[in-house]
């Protein structure tokens, strides 16, 4: 059997796409990526702002933790402008200090200590704590080591007593502000 050249071009034009044809589905193609680089975007937005707001979902609420449990097993406690001055027991302050030591009775009615200070480690600053036995005595600030860090993302801290209430100023990475008010001993 024999194909005449008339009928492949028939068949040729059947398979085609008209100009108009074309031009749908270049536009139709176009609004699709439009509109996936427009959802992109927006989710690299929220994904910038989750990772902004990160120290105040994450970290402020362990940091909150921590000082709830440290200050409600604590029997007294006391604020001074820096280590030095919390391990000479020298220039208790009531606002505006960076060092809180916290006194707690053992079982067997001997004292151990803490210290939770803010400092400059490397580049950034740290809120370290330090827990000091009642066998041992305090040691000079260039000879400790914390026992453990609280937090390696707080910019700033700010310890107040105001009338016997303890009041936590946390400033974050990104000069975001959290105060907590604790009642020692409760």
């Amino acid at each position: 059997m024999k194909t005449s050249t008339n009928s492949r071009k028939d068949a040729a034009k059947k398979k085609a796409f008209t100009l108009v044809e074309m031009t749908v589905v270049v536009i139709f193609g176009l609004a699709i990526t439009a509109s996936g680089m427009l959802l992109l975007n927006q989710q690299i937005q929220t994904a910038q702002i989750l990772r902004d707001q990160d120290f105040i979902l994450q970290e402020a609420p362990k940091i909150n933790s921590t000082f709830n449990s440290l200050l409600g097993n604590a029997d007294a406690i006391r604020l001074h402008q820096n280590f030095n001055d919390a391990v000479n027991d020298s220039n208790p302050v009531l606002t505006d200090a960076k060092t809180l030591v916290t006194a707690y009775r053992n079982f067997d009615n001997s004292t151990s200590f803490g210290i939770i200070s803010l400092e400059m480690v490397g580049n950034s600053n740290q809120l370290n704590y330090y827990l000091f036995d009642g066998a041992s005595s305090l040691t000079p600030p260039d000879q400790a080591s914390p026992s453990w860090s609280i937090s390696r993302r707080v910019e700033d801290v700010d310890f107040d007593l105001i009338n016997g209430i303890f009041v936590l100023t946390l400033t974050g990475p990104n000069a975001e502000q959290i105060t907590y008010t604790i009642s020692p001993n409760q």
